[in-house]
């Protein structure tokens, strides 16, 4: 999403009742605690909706951070009840090196238009993180984009795959509410890459399932890496 998008459209975005409040929050929150995370990075936090739950389930310390000034406010007020457990941050240059145990992005590499910009900001998770430290992404499965799922859809033709960086449109709804914004496509290997790139490892690669298990499209709408410092 441009950032131009970003001011036009956060009330909209927040307001979706989307999928990954229950399918791929709960899969990344218990990879982050079965790995004993105390200290997280939200980096791209959007309203605060995933630090909430984090926070919810006895993290420690969360830390969040988004480049739009209006989700920065929404997530203040989210985390607002966790006092100093939790704090918002208005600018990169405050993330502190290698504080955190886990650094966590969800729906954030799509965001990003060029190759550049991703590594930058994979080498600044990698900076944040401690030795040792677990980053885990959450991602619109590359192999599925031209499918439509319980509550997005996409422009996406499966003829770009390997067109790095080609721009889509998303339409995120939930019967009630709808937003449209533009995606970028990374493949598979090239996610991949840019985490060696960046000094990352990759561990663990997770498939997550639809909301509505039994819908007539197949394929995998979410996907889920974990990588090591």
């Amino acid at each position: 999403m441009s950032s131009s998008e970003w001011k036009q459209i956060p009330d909209q975005y927040v307001r979706i009742g989307d999928a990954r409040m229950s399918q791929v929050y709960p899969p990344v929150l218990r990879t982050l605690l079965s790995n004993g995370t105390s200290r997280l990075l939200d980096y791209g936090c959007g309203d605060g909706r995933f630090s909430a739950v984090a926070l919810q389930a006895g993290m420690s310390r969360v830390v969040l951070y988004d480049p739009s000034p209006r989700m920065r406010e929404l997530a203040t007020e989210t985390v607002r009840p966790w006092g100093e457990h939790a704090s918002v941050i208005e600018r990169v240059e405050q993330i502190d090196v290698q504080a955190f145990d886990a650094v966590v992005w969800n729906a954030v590499w799509m965001c990003m238009p060029s190759r550049a910009e991703c590594i930058e900001s994979l080498k600044r998770a990698h900076a944040a993180l401690r030795p040792g430290g677990m980053f885990v992404a959450s991602v619109t499965h590359p192999c599925f984009r031209d499918r439509q799922f319980s509550t997005y859809r996409t422009s996406f033709e499966m003829h770009d795959y390997a067109r790095e960086g080609a721009p889509f449109q998303v339409t995120m709804f939930d019967g009630t509410n709808a937003v449209h914004f533009t995606d970028y496509h990374w493949s598979l290997s090239a996610m991949s890459e840019q985490l060696r790139a960046a000094g990352l490892s990759l561990v663990q690669l997770a498939e997550v399932p639809d909301a509505e298990t039994t819908s007539r499209t197949s394929g995998v709408p979410w996907l889920v890496m974990v990588a090591r410092k």
